[in-house]
């Protein structure tokens, strides 16, 4: 194959490739005769219409179709030998005026990024620390509760008294900072619970000092990563108007009810319980561990990033934050100003994703890790159940939307983060960083609902 590669600024490689005109005819009598199988003609028995007449009616359709089959198989191949792996597209010189003809050499120019060359460790050298399993009653406590209350009620609190732990409260709450919304905290007839766990500590302290119909004011610090730097560390007033208290009535979880929610009996569903807050706690290590552990790795490594993958990965950043202003009622022009602000974050967060994306696509190289469709399908059928659309629709769009391309991607830098997991030596540490020598799984806080 006669071909030159020539290194570009960065990561862009720029390819020539001259396809003598063998080839060429090649390419036309193959596509040719495989029209004629199934062409005919007044005059001609099907799939006897001379190659010429052939060739000469599909004309226009076989050149072009010659020209993409040679310039696909040419580059497949030069890339496989190479060993570069694109990650922009190919940008093709003059490629408005490409043309092919018979016995005449084809020549042809692209231009591309290529997936930088990482000096990549070897997995069963390193190690990482995880926390030992612990399972919560807490935990446990919420999880039997949002099972229960399927069957529960709730029942208003008509006493004047301010609520309780457990107690549902219907509220609204509008939230300001320099005069501006604070996005994620206001609502109308919100219902929250009170002490789940979930709910901003302020906000819950105004609350319990309310009864019914009153309203409350009180101040908590904007948080370093709220989506408008101009607010970060900045206090944020809320005032909140307490419209109802209800409690929860719950059912006792017995054999009945166990049998009603699909186990054989109570005893089956507490087993359940606990061992989906076992997996729970246990996935949640493993992903922690995976993230210490691939930064650990990142923290030793300089290497030159893509322009392309960077200005693809700024470019979302910004529009999911231009959509969650949108959403929120954000004005066009304060929502332009905050984009501004938040550039270089946008940058920073880019870099640190494809420096991620890179390296753990460069382990999926070596190690030959591959993503099949099945996987694709399987997290494109959990993505729809978890939006509640239909399956085939929401596959049908998402394929056409070409987003499965990086799905895959994301799919194969899963499997090569958790090959490196795997292959590493795992030191599990107690709360305090200690080692300990006879880990086991622990469980805190005995007191359940059952």
């Amino acid at each position: 194959m006669n071909y030159a590669i020539e290194s570009l600024a960065g990561l862009e490689r720029q390819i020539t490739v001259a396809v003598p005109a063998e080839a060429v005819n090649a390419t036309l009598d193959s596509l040719v005769a495989a029209k004629r199988k199934t062409f005919s003609l007044d005059g001609f028995r099907k799939g006897k219409v001379p190659l010429q007449i052939v060739e000469e009616h599909f004309g226009v359709e076989i050149y072009s179709q010659a020209c993409e089959e040679i310039i696909q198989k040419r580059l497949s191949g030069i890339l496989e030998r190479e060993d570069l792996h694109p990650v922009s597209s190919f940008r093709f010189e003059g490629a408005s005026n490409f043309k092919i003809a018979r016995n005449t050499d084809f020549v042809f120019t692209c231009s591309f990024e290529v997936m930088p060359k990482i000096d990549l460790p070897v997995f069963s050298e390193l190690s990482v620390e995880i926390e030992d399993v612990e399972v919560l009653g807490s935990a446990i406590k919420r999880l039997t509760r949002n099972m229960l209350r399927r069957f529960g009620k709730l029942a208003e609190v008509m006493e004047e008294r301010s609520p309780r732990d457990g107690d549902i409260v219907l509220v609204d709450v509008q939230t300001f900072s320099e005069g501006k919304h604070f996005i994620g905290l206001h609502f109308q007839n919100k219902y929250m619970q009170i002490n789940d766990g979930d709910n901003l500590p302020e906000l819950e302290k105004v609350i319990c000092g309310l009864t019914r119909n009153k309203e409350g004011k009180g101040v908590f610090v904007c948080p370093d990563d709220y989506v408008d730097p101009s607010l970060r560390g900045k206090p944020v007033v809320f005032t909140v108007a307490l419209h109802g208290i209800f409690e929860e009535k719950l059912p006792d979880l017995d054999d009945e009810l166990a049998q009603k929610m699909g186990h054989k009996n109570a005893n089956a569903l507490k087993k359940f319980i606990f061992e989906y807050e076992l997996n729970a706690s246990l996935k949640k290590i493993k992903g922690k561990g995976e993230q210490r552990l691939l930064k650990s790795v990142l923290d030793t490594l300089d290497f030159p990033l893509p322009h392309s993958m960077l200005k693809k990965e700024v470019d979302s950043y910004l529009a999911a934050t231009r959509k969650l202003l949108g959403k929120n009622g954000i004005s066009q022009s304060e929502t332009e100003e905050i984009l501004e602000a938040i550039q270089d974050e946008a940058v920073q967060n880019a870099r640190e994703r494809v420096k991620a994306q890179c390296f753990l696509m460069a382990v999926s190289y070596r190690e030959n890790i591959k993503v099949y469709e099945k996987d694709a399908d399987l997290a494109i059928k959990n993505m729809a159940r978890e939006s509640g659309q239909d399956y085939q629709e929401f596959r049908a769009h998402f394929m056409k939307s070409g987003a499965v391309h990086d799905l895959q991607e994301r799919l194969m830098a899963e499997k090569a983060l958790l090959f490196m997991y795997e292959q590493a030596r795992k030191i599990v540490v107690d709360k305090n960083g200690n080692p300990l020598t006879a880990p086991k799984a622990v469980f805190a806080e005995q007191a359940v609902p059952w």
